[in-house]
């Protein structure tokens, strides 16, 4: 029977004429159960089972976390790996004086010095130890150096007007911070503006000799190194020159280090990818070194740096293991270079390259070259 004549039968059969056909109902069911049939969906593979479905799925509950477990080992580890440290074949550092507040010096495993903060875990935790600033404390440069796990310099600038200072204040501790003494007040040689920046930094070699170098960056240049053979009670002006005789070497540049490995032998550093003032820094000599104990200064021009004011360079300070010693230069912030020195410095080999190429504030690598 099609579906129009099953319709015509139903109506006839619900006409309130006509009464219901006794055989409607059962035309109707058979009807309907044959068109059921004929729709079912079909049904997905089942296991015969529901035992066995429940322990599938338990063991995939059991991958999935072990997986997960896998998987943040695996992160915790590689961020968390500790680098091996290589002590270096000469043996120790000898020299290496930090100028800011952010250097570190560790003096052996446990104990170290960043600025006026003190370790004694390793670097785990650190105590402040800074002495009381002296009065008429301002906002301005500021220089720290330590010599060993005891000694250690720190400096204040002191005037009436934040960040032009006149006169500097220099302190001293020799019982590891327990106490400090104030050694000497060094005049301010110009009177400096907030709007000119005024560099100040600080470097001893032994307990007896130290040198402070002074930068004011004016156009032309003014700089002054002092230096001192009783422990920086007494300071005298050693360089003639009002520029040192650079001129405007690193003009603009910011100063990243002062430091001294014999009584003769001395280095200035500078970084031209950051700086001060209204000009952009640039200038790809950014070393000059000194053999008479700070009276005359020369720049330093080493194998692969370029030269001209349109490279932007930086170095930092050398740091030394007895006789040799290691100097980084950075060209364009791109190419970084390790030259070893040996003879204390006066021989300085064909560096080493290093390209960095960064992946992330965690990652990254390094390829060497020649």
């Amino acid at each position: 029977m099609d579906e129009l004549s099953l319709r015509t039968l139903f109506h006839g059969a619900l006409d309130e004429v006509a009464p219901p056909k006794p055989w409607l109902a059962t035309a109707v069911r058979e009807e309907l159960d044959r068109r059921r049939v004929a729709v079912r969906p079909r049904r997905g593979f089942r296991f015969a089972k529901p035992a066995v479905q429940r322990a599938i799925a338990a063991v995939l509950v059991v991958l999935i976390a072990a997986g997960a477990a896998a998987a943040a080992i695996a992160i915790y580890e590689h961020r968390h790996n500790a680098v091996p440290v290589i002590p270096a074949p000469g043996g120790p550092v000898t020299r290496a004086c930090g100028n800011d507040g952010n250097s570190v010096r560790m003096f052996d495993k446990n104990v170290g010095w960043r600025g006026t903060e003190r370790t004694t875990d390793g670097g785990r935790t650190w105590r402040n130890v800074s002495p009381q600033a002296p009065a008429g404390s301002v906002k301005g440069p500021g220089a720290f150096c330590s010599l060993d796990p005891n000694v250690a310099w720190a400096t204040f600038s002191t005037g009436s007007v934040p960040y032009q200072p006149t006169r500097m204040v220099l302190m001293s501790t020799h019982d590891a911070g327990q106490s400090w003494t104030q050694d000497a007040v060094i005049p301010v040689p110009w009177t400096v503006s907030w709007r000119i920046n005024f560099s100040f930094l600080l470097d001893f070699l032994d307990l007896q000799h130290g040198w402070i170098f002074m930068e004011y960056a004016t156009n032309p240049v003014q700089r002054r190194v002092y230096a001192t053979s009783d422990g920086g009670r007494d300071w005298s002006l050693v360089s003639n020159a009002p520029d040192l005789g650079l001129g405007n070497l690193a003009f603009d540049c910011s100063q990243t280090g002062l430091m001294f490995n014999t009584p003769q032998r001395g280095w200035l550093t500078w970084g031209c990818s950051s700086g001060f003032g209204d000009t952009q820094p640039s200038g790809a000599q950014v070393i000059a070194t000194t053999n008479d104990g700070g009276r005359t200064w020369a720049p330093v021009q080493l194998d692969g740096m370029p030269s001209g004011s349109d490279w932007i360079c930086d170095a930092t300070s050398p740091i030394f293991t007895g006789g040799n010693g290691v100097l980084q230069t950075r060209v364009n912030s791109f190419s970084l270079w390790i030259r070893v020195m040996a003879s204390g410095g006066s021989e300085i080999q064909s560096p080493l390259r290093l390209t960095a190429v960064a992946l992330g504030h965690r990652h990254g690598s390094i390829t060497a070259g020649p």
